[in-house]
């Protein structure tokens, strides 16, 4: 039997498209990586430093502020802007071409960072200053809220988005763990350069913040231009079609399809296959023993220093580590879900861990110590400081740390749990949404992450000091608690709808 002379070079054709086309996409998801590298590395640079350089920067200017006030009232005003507006930055991203969405977002993120970085490194620096405290305030949170919004849009349009359209599903899994890798270990370098050039001079540990946010816009923009041009699927978003904005239109209708935007993207999360893990993963930012703004300001109370704190966040990112490496093997030998329950059933352990330190010796809580409250800055005897210890104005050391090494050890332990829960929703959410839907639902999941961190910012101003604190710690915890409780709930159930048996590896 004859064969034709044009099917073997053909099928060489087919064959070396196919090559050219796995070959586009891995160099695609190395610079990714690269990219994804850059933008953690600087965004958790920021999101380590803007506290504690607030705190001191509020501190030089007004000598009776509190620490935990200070860390929770900007915590509360960033995700009071998130839960406004991340809807409505997931619809713009929706609506825009992927390269254009991405790249707006990545200059007004890293630009607005510098310049909140910049405005601090002016105070601290400059021996006197008049301005009041409150007006700085206002100028460092306003450029934080515009990076915060900049950075919900580049996160859902990069992980959540481009991430699909350049990997099979079969290595989706994989570039998950990578991602998360690069999370963990990013924090480890981050905490590491911008803690101890804080603790050594807080105004040039600012210039650093700043300058290496905007060294690494210039390469995500590299990355981020290549990747777009390697893979032709990125190019071929189909937008949304934008309303009529002629004359004609009526001022209602067009607060109609405001309205519209911003509950879409709730909208489409509680209606999604995904909204009991979305909803139990939002609970965990009320979590006051997640390395939150306030557990760095109760840890200041407490005269542990920047140097000291930035080894916190380095064993935690460390004990976050594992999570990624973990991952590919617990989904593949009890599932997605199963992998789910089991970052869900380890954090718990640690949270019970966290309470039981609330009453262990050391602990400023009156309900530990059966003292009655009194105000922290009560004494004008002089401060202790040392490159480790360091306290705030008129606060005495305290009389033991086995307390505050539990907690804080407890908030270490939990990140293993914490990020395969994360890794387990994230793909769930990849898995399960439409791609035409996957950034609004995203950013309205954003939103209500956003929802209980304002709780948790709500509950530290409301027990903003060290010894009311806990009872911020103790309703914190029942929520996450309850959150977990629903999960594992559903999770059983899901499991039973596909079969008879107990088994989680049927999602």
């Amino acid at each position: 039997m004859s064969v034709s002379p044009k099917q073997n070079p053909e099928n060489e054709n087919g064959a070396e498209e196919v090559g050219k086309l796995q070959d586009a996409r891995k160099r695609a998801q190395r610079l990714i990586l690269l990219e994804h590298l850059c933008n953690t590395l600087a965004d958790r640079m920021w999101l380590y430093a803007a506290g504690l350089l607030l705190i001191d920067t509020i501190a030089k200017l007004d000598e009776n502020s509190s620490s935990i006030v200070t860390a929770s009232l900007y915590g509360v005003v960033l995700a009071s802007v998130k839960i406004l507006f991340a809807p409505l930055i997931g619809s713009l991203i929706e609506s825009s071409r992927r390269l254009h969405g991405a790249m707006t977002s990545l200059i007004f993120q890293n630009t607005t960072v510098a310049l909140s970085c910049l405005t601090m490194f002016w105070i601290i620096y400059s021996e006197n200053v008049d301005i009041s405290a409150w007006a700085v305030f206002a100028i460092v949170t306003a450029f934080s809220c515009f990076a915060i919004l900049a950075s919900v849009g580049l996160q859902n349009a990069i992980s959540r988005d481009w991430v699909v359209e350049i990997t099979t599903p079969e290595e989706l899994t994989t570039m998950n763990a990578w991602m998360r890798s690069i999370d963990q270990a990013t924090m480890v370098l981050s905490t590491a350069l911008s803690g101890f050039s804080i603790s050594l001079n807080q105004a040039w540990g600012a210039v650093a913040v700043a300058s290496f946010n905007i060294l690494a816009m210039i390469i995500q923009a590299i990355c981020l231009v290549k990747t777009y041009n390697l893979i032709p699927a990125l190019s071929q978003k189909k937008t949304k079609k934008e309303p009529d904005d002629s004359d004609e239109m009526k001022i209602v209708d067009k607060i109609k399809e405001a309205l519209k935007t911003f509950f879409d993207g709730w909208a489409l999360l509680f209606t999604s296959k995904v909204a009991i893990p979305g909803l139990a993963l939002a609970t965990l930012y009320v979590n006051i023993l997640g390395l939150s703004f306030p557990l760095q300001g109760y840890g200041r109370e407490n005269c542990l220093s920047e140097a000291t704190i930035s080894i916190i966040y380095i064993g935690s990112a460390v004990s976050g580590f594992l999570a990624p490496i973990s991952f590919p093997f617990l989904k593949r030998t009890i599932g997605l879900l199963g992998t789910a329950c089991a970052g869900a059933i380890w954090q718990l352990i640690f949270v019970g861990l966290g309470i039981y330190g609330l009453f262990t010796k050391g602990s400023p809580y009156f309900l530990a110590n059966e003292k009655e409250c009194i105000d922290d800055l009560v004494t004008d005897e002089e401060v202790f400081s040392s490159y480790w210890l360091r306290c705030p104005a008129g606060v005495n050391m305290p009389e033991s740390f086995v307390s505050i090494i539990v907690i804080f050890s407890a908030a270490v332990a939990q990140r293993w749990g914490l990020w395969i829960f994360d890794m387990s929703v994230t793909q769930m959410f990849q898995e399960k949404v439409d791609a035409d839907k996957r950034n609004r639902t995203s950013a309205g999941h954003y939103s209500l992450c956003s929802v209980f961190e304002f709780l948790m910012y709500g509950l530290a101003l409301a027990w903003g000091s060290s010894c009311l604190f806990g009872n911020a710690i103790l309703v914190s915890s029942g929520l996450v608690v309850s959150g977990y409780a629903m999960f594992l709930i559903w999770a059983f159930l899901t499991s039973r709808k596909k079969t008879d048996q107990f088994n989680f590896t049927e999602f």
